[in-house]
């Protein structure tokens, strides 16, 4: 039997009005790509998005079955103190969920971006578990913001990009 799989990416043009180049005149423009990663966290500090990552995509002609989404990741930062004792509960990273109408649009976490000890760029893939992807509708991807100690609105600031997610293509 032939599985047929297919992919989408997720890296759509954001245009950046903080960020004006001084030769061009023009915004930056980021697209979730090595040269322009999407920049999560404090929009004072540089950040590109206000509130946690959303971002929709398309899983049509989608077959019944779990999907695997994959990114990259680096600069959640582990020198936190609320991270000194090294407990997986202190350790919280960044929740990284769906949504869709499948699930009611209710955001349906499937993992956290952990913290990492250095600056790398690092992969991280999730599996997405069968029924939370919508085959005819627009899903939703919710990357949260890590919280800074002592509560309150601060977030740390962390990059990711080259977002794709892969799902079983119905043959028929």
């Amino acid at each position: 039997m032939t599985v047929v799989c297919d992919y989408t990416m997720l890296n759509k043009e954001i245009i950046n009005l903080k960020k004006i180049d001084p030769e061009t005149k023009k915004p930056e423009v980021l697209v979730g790509s090595w040269k322009h990663p999407y920049r999560i966290g404090e929009v004072a500090e540089g950040a590109t998005f206000e509130g946690p990552f959303k971002q929709t995509f398309n899983t049509k002609a989608m077959e019944h079955a779990p999907a695997l989404l994959s990114l990259m990741v680096r600069g959640i930062r582990t020198d936190h103190p609320q991270n000194k004792d090294h407990r997986p509960d202190h350790d919280k990273g960044a929740r990284v969920a769906i949504s869709s109408r499948v699930t009611q649009h209710k955001e349906i976490t499937i993992g956290r971006l952990l913290p990492a000890p250095d600056e790398r760029w690092r992969q991280e893939q999730f599996q997405i578990p069968t029924n939370l992807l919508s085959s005819d509708d627009a899903n939703t991807l919710v990357i949260g913001r890590v919280d800074l100690p002592g509560g309150g609105v601060a977030h740390d600031e962390f990059e990711v990009r080259d977002i794709v997610c892969f799902f079983k293509q119905s043959a028929g």
